[in-house]
């Protein structure tokens, strides 16, 4: 695949047999925790994952999440985070949690076209995406266990509001929506 500013070259695994195998947590079931303000993009994503035989638990609040997250003693396979909420941005959210749990894997999800030519430090999903997109990049996610030090998160230049009723390009669309991000 080519995009405009930079060549990225993506295999994906054929999404009529794929099966991700996610490693399971401490207590033997996988935990993501979802955080988006859009009650239908949460309602989704844990369609997807509970298919997946994750047990999900969402939130409309950054900071809900997080008193969440933190009481759940990092017992969570993956934080997917909006990069876009009222209150917290994602950016600050995730930070935080990595602060926290410097081992979680991330997987930030945006509507926002403008930040698909941006370097997030972690994998980025633009909605919408299909769910075999989603699947795919929370299996990257997870598989991307290395150490991240909050501090290693800078800003990647949108700041919320940016992107106030933007529709998806046309580019995220064809790809799924996926757009991986090195770190």
């Amino acid at each position: 695949m080519r995009f405009s500013h930079s060549a990225i070259s993506l295999r994906l695994p054929d999404m009529n047999t794929f099966r991700p195998s996610f490693p399971e947590t401490a207590g033997s079931r996988r935990v993501a925790f979802v955080v988006d303000d859009d009650r239908q993009v949460r309602s989704y994503i844990r369609t997807v994952l509970e298919a997946q035989h994750f047990m999900v638990m969402s939130f409309a609040r950054a900071s809900d999440a997080l008193d969440a997250l933190v009481g759940a003693k990092g017992n969570t396979s993956i934080l997917i985070s909006d990069l876009e909420m009222p209150e917290m941005n994602g950016i600050i959210f995730t930070r935080e949690a990595l602060r926290h749990f410097p081992e979680l894997p991330v997987l930030m999800i945006s509507g926002c076209p403008a930040i698909a030519n941006t370097d997030a430090p972690v994998p980025l999903l633009l909605k919408p995406f299909l769910p075999g997109a989603l699947r795919a990049a929370v299996e990257q996610s997870v598989h991307r266990q290395l150490a991240r030090s909050a501090a290693a998160l800078p800003s990647i230049g949108v700041g919320v509001g940016d992107c106030p009723g933007s529709q998806p390009s046309d580019a995220s669309v064809r790809n799924s929506g996926r757009k991986v991000c090195t770190l």
